[in-house]
């Protein structure tokens, strides 16, 4: 995936979620369960922060938590915000070409650990499969600080050499327990007669 965009919001098993997701464009796709946490896609257009804008507004009319995010791998740009009844805890995002870390705000996270370190990865010489969040060039000195943070589940003593990926933003989507391949509805495009009233209001 090139471009992925979305949000994960908790339902609070309300019943009126679908209602109250509706009033923000968004469509269900599985059906009219509620979800324990809802995956919404917003697709793949160049308003990468609509997922953004989305999570804060539905934690704070469910008064619920959320986390939007976007991923584009080709740029290699991503952003994860965190919200708590619509009030952003934690930002991160990162851009290679503007040197990496832009954002690193808020309090860590238990999120954090499962899209930092992947458990079925090793630093090892003889493993067939690298950390997806670390460069493959690095002195004994920088992995043996991966693997000490790896060991201890928290990421933020190693930020200055990580480094966002596409399986790092599913293993996040995993520690929700939501599939980053089954969104559970999406996010569609407000029309153009709603744009216009929206701006005439």
């Amino acid at each position: 995936m090139a471009t992925y965009i979305a949000a994960i919001v908790e339902t609070g098993g309300r019943e009126d979620f679908w209602d109250i997701a509706r009033r923000h464009n968004v469509e269900p796709l599985a059906g009219a369960n509620v979800p324990t946490r809802a995956l919404i896609t917003c697709g793949t257009t160049s308003d990468f922060e609509s997922s953004l804008r989305l999570a804060e507004a539905l934690a704070r009319e469910l008064d619920t938590t959320s986390v939007g995010f976007y991923a584009q791998t080709s740029s290699d740009c991503y952003e994860v915000r965190a919200f708590e009844r619509g009030q952003n805890t934690r930002r991160l995002a990162y851009a290679r070409d503007q040197g990496g870390w832009l954002h690193v705000e808020g309090t860590t996270q238990a999120w954090e650990a499962c899209l930092f370190f992947d458990d079925k990865a090793s630093t090892d010489a003889s493993s067939d499969r690298w950390p997806d969040t670390i460069y493959d060039e690095l002195s004994d000195e920088t992995i043996a600080r991966y693997e000490a943070a790896k060991a201890a589940g928290d990421p933020a003593s190693v930020m200055d050499f990580l480094h966002p990926s596409i399986g790092a933003i599913r293993r996040m989507c995993a520690f929700f327990g939501v599939d980053a391949d089954t969104p559970t509805a999406h996010l569609r495009k407000p029309s153009l007669w709603s744009r216009w009233f929206a701006r005439s209001t």
